[in-house]
């Protein structure tokens, strides 16, 4: 399973269920998280109007240090309920194993089935839209993973055959190919940019 899965980080209610589950903090560090993150308040300011203030009992704390460590803590045991390797990146998760026998392929079911249930108890769900699976090798039979969903159905993941990972695209034949050809195509399209602001150009320009 890849992708970027969490939906809306600014649901989730780091503010009520993180300290308590972190057992290795000290009481005062406890205690810090908690005075950051109690009775604060945001409100919206266009030109010279100002919206009333209002108490915000969830999200992350936009543009702060804190946010994003808040943010890996409160999703720090994710890697404790699967099976398999999982990989996270700030709101990015990647689950892979080794598939060779039947069994296999149906290992990686059960983790995103106890996944669905981390995200249920931490209420933090995922987006199904944004998560597929790649498979790399030479595969002859392709299994189809399914996640349920809030409605009571399941949906299935698409298969891709490539996916982008801390900017580096990597295709199910393990080949950069794709990542290549897309960064020289923007680099393209940038000189195509910077020719339509010149009208005459030469070596000593650059």
């Amino acid at each position: 399973m890849s992708g970027t899965p969490f939906s809306n980080v600014n649901n989730i209610h780091v503010h009520s269920m993180l300290p308590e589950d972190q057992k290795n903090m000290t009481t005062q560090l406890l205690n810090w998280f908690k005075d950051f993150l109690h009775k604060r308040q945001q409100r919206v300011v266009l030109n010279e109007h100002k919206s009333n203030w209002t108490e915000v009992k969830s999200g992350i704390p936009q543009g702060s240090m804190l946010g994003p460590i808040l943010f890996i803590i409160y999703i720090n045991d994710l890697t404790e309920v699967v099976s398999s390797t999982c990989k996270r990146f700030a709101d990015d998760a990647k689950i892979y194993t080794t598939v060779i026998s039947r069994q296999d392929q149906e290992d990686p079911q059960k983790d995103i089935d106890n996944v669905c249930q981390w995200s249920s108890d931490w209420l933090l769900k995922f987006n199904i839209q944004k998560c597929k699976v790649v498979s790399y090798g030479n595969v002859s039979s392709q299994y189809n993973y399914v996640m349920d969903e809030d409605t009571g159905g399941a949906s299935e993941f698409s298969s891709e055959d490539s996916e982008k990972y801390l900017g580096i695209i990597f295709t199910n034949k393990l080949n950069f190919e794709k990542h290549i050809n897309t960064r020289v195509n923007k680099v393209n399209k940038f000189i195509g940019l910077l020719r339509r602001k010149f009208t005459y150009m030469d070596k000593s320009l650059f």
